[in-house]
């Protein structure tokens, strides 16, 4: 099955004809002929740098430090028939200049068992696609995107799945999806492993997957609204409800409003966090855009069990390092971004952000207790233009503080993101 997708990888991109960049391809023509699916296919990818720290304050901790280089290619043929096929493939190299004393900065690269990083190249896509009117059947392994499933692009390689996935717009205004994934290939690694071994407490041998359905409805103007089901089996179910309002009050002013409630149960006995787990959690958040600049407040809390959950799954607040997951925990964050070509116009493509966040739990001595903790985060993001077009720069700062004495979780943490768009 591996030999077979290598080849059917090198045929793609050898008679693959039209290439565009990333985010930004358009869709192939169709094809008449086997011969055109492949000549009239398209192809992108992206070169990527990126260098991660996280320096701890307490001197019996290995600071993390990782620098990799790498990217990603996808290859798509043109439809025939409504029927296409495309495939995409992900490179994780050590760049030579990492510390053997520091730790691997998490999900960044695999490492051996001296705990050394390893590089990695892997088929993370190869799927058959199939087109019907406005609806959509994508068959194999893919970049997912649903309220508890998501590629979690954020290290050197984005996640992936093998899965059935089913989205449709037949309807005005709705969107309807139903799917199913088997196994997952997480960030740095170049194999498929079961999702049911993401959760802590599931024992080795087990191999489960999740099915779900979605409901998306935006047909009253400035009203979103998200409903999802993810049933984890013999693990936990989880029914998602959003709902989004935006609100222009003229071309420079603009309020928003989300409203998230969360419903988790336990519906079999491979977790083992104890009988009856249930949990839910709530919360939202409120912001206003003014010449550039988005000022949101955001809160949420959660009930007396942790939350069950995959990395880049839709919390309500996520920060650069922390997340609301933790049981009976209260959580505020309050972000500003400011796009700095309207205050310079040469500044364009600039915009920077800032963040302060508290994750508030129980005291000592309560039930569910836990150490609080505070994050100041800074990113700055810059799409170069001109000549460089396609080049982005990201650079992302993240200051941690627990209450504890000699916490674990006195941290700096630094991000560098290069990144070239083909």
């Amino acid at each position: 099955m591996k030999r077979l997708s290598v080849i059917i990888l090198a045929m793609m991109f050898v008679f693959t004809t039209n290439v565009y960049a990333k985010g930004k391809s358009k869709p192939a023509p169709k094809a008449e002929n086997f011969k055109e699916m492949f000549s009239k296919g398209t192809a992108y990818g992206q070169f990527r740098t990126r260098w991660y720290t996280r320096n701890f304050d307490i001197e019996s901790r290995n600071d993390w430090n990782t620098f990799a280089v790498g990217g990603e290619l996808h290859a798509q043929t043109a439809p025939l028939a409504g029927l296409s096929l495309g495939v995409g493939f992900y490179t994780i190299q050590d760049s030579g200049i990492n510390n053997d004393d520091d730790g691997i900065y998490p999900f960044m690269m695999d490492k051996d068992a001296n705990n050394h990083p390893v590089s990695t190249t892997s088929l993370g896509e190869y799927f058959i696609n199939y087109k019907i009117s406005k609806t959509n059947i994508r068959i194999g392994a893919q970049e997912l995107v649903t309220a508890w499933l998501k590629k979690w692009d954020l290290r050197m390689a984005p996640k992936t799945h093998e899965a059935i996935y089913i989205k449709s717009r037949e309807f005005k205004d709705l969107e309807i999806s139903l799917g199913h994934a088997f196994r997952e290939k997480d960030n740095q690694v170049a194999n498929f492993e079961p999702i049911s071994q993401s959760f802590k407490g599931v024992a080795d041998d087990v191999d489960k997957g999740v099915t779900w359905g979605e409901l998306k409805y935006n047909g009253i103007k400035g009203l979103k609204t998200w409903v999802a089901y993810h049933h984890f089996h013999d693990i936990f179910s989880n029914i998602f409800l959003n709902a989004q309002y935006d609100y222009e009050i003229n071309d420079n002013v603009k309020w928003f409003a989300v409203l998230r409630y969360d419903i988790q149960e336990g519906v079999g006995d491979e977790l083992s966090v104890g009988e009856g787990f249930d949990t839910h959690f709530y919360g939202g958040r409120l912001g206003f855009e003014y010449h550039g600049a988005t000022l949101t407040g955001h809160y949420s809390t959660m009930d007396d069990d942790n939350l069950a959950a995959l990395r880049g799954h839709s919390k309500i607040i996520q920060m650069q390092v922390f997340g609301n997951r933790r049981a009976d925990e209260d959580a505020y964050l309050v972000e500003l971004e400011y796009k700095l070509h309207k205050l310079y116009k040469p500044l364009k493509g600039m915009k920077i952000k800032v963040g302060y966040g508290s994750f508030d739990t129980p005291d000592q001595g309560e039930t569910n207790a836990s150490e609080d903790i505070t994050e100041f985060d800074i990113d700055f993001k810059y799409k170069i233009p001109g000549p460089l077009k396609g080049l982005d720069l990201r650079l992302r700062y993240a200051n941690v503080n627990g209450d504890n004495d000699n916490s674990k979780n006195d941290f700096e943490d630094f991000q560098f993101w290069l990144t070239y768009n083909f």
